[in-house]
Order: structure tokens, then sequence, then C-alpha cells
């Protein structure tokens, strides 16, 4: 007996965006999060184009490594997401100065080292794994 086609309906189609909108938010590639979750990334890829149904137990899984609630992935909790891993929100004192001085760089090339580099430093600092225990 065959299976029938998977048909995905707009709950998938939310869910499947929701997760690309994390992931991408907080800076993370398809590769990253798949080695996280230990699946491929051409799954990620279809969990979030809707080909494949996220499984509930797969969607508490992805939830927690994107940092946000089972909830806000189907669109059901819509209060605004914490940062990922600690991170300042958008008020503190240092991000709002960070972007003062963000905007008084002249120089096209330095604002595009500057972005490279804290894109980098984010990205490294929230999938570092932590350490052993000693």
């Amino acid at each position: 007996m065959s299976r029938a086609p998977f048909v995905a309906d707009a709950a998938d189609v939310a869910i499947g965006a929701r997760i690309r909108a994390r992931r991408q938010a907080i800076g993370v590639g398809q590769d990253a999060l798949a080695r996280k979750l230990g699946v491929s990334p051409q799954q990620i890829h279809k969990y979030e184009q809707a080909q494949n149904r996220v499984t509930g137990a797969r969607l508490l899984v992805i939830a927690r490594a994107l940092g946000v609630t089972v909830g806000w992935l189907a669109g059901e909790d819509t209060e605004e997401v914490e940062p990922p891993h600690g991170a300042p929100t958008l008020a503190a004192s240092d991000t709002l100065e960070m972007a003062r001085i963000f905007a008084a760089i002249r120089r096209p090339e330095i604002r595009a080292a500057l972005l490279a580099l804290a894109r980098d430093l984010a990205r490294d600092e929230a999938w570092r794994d932590p350490p052993p225990p000693a």
C-alpha cells in the first residue's frame, strides 16, 4: 500500500516561514542548524519550504535550537522573541552606543568590515558548544 503524497497546508507553510525567518534573524545558516539538530541541510530546506511536515517532537527541538517557543513557531505566540543567548535588547545603552558609532563611520569599506566582524562574532558565540564539565 503506497502512502498518499504530502500536501502542505497553511500551518506547514507558516511554520516553515517562521523557522527560516528566525534562523536568518539570528544569523544561522541551514548547515549550522542541521548540524545542531542532527539532520541534513536538505531536511532544513524542506521544512522551511513546507515540502516536509515538521513533527511535534522535531518542532520542539527546532524551537529550542532557535531560542523560541513552539507557539511562536506555530504563529500562536505573538509576543516579541527574546534575543538569543542573553544578547542585549535594542534598548540597551551599549547597543544604542554601538549603533551611533556605526552610523558615524563614513567609509563604506570600514562599515562593511565591521559588520562582517560583528556577524562572525555573533555566529560564533550563538553556536559555540558549551565547554565540557570540569
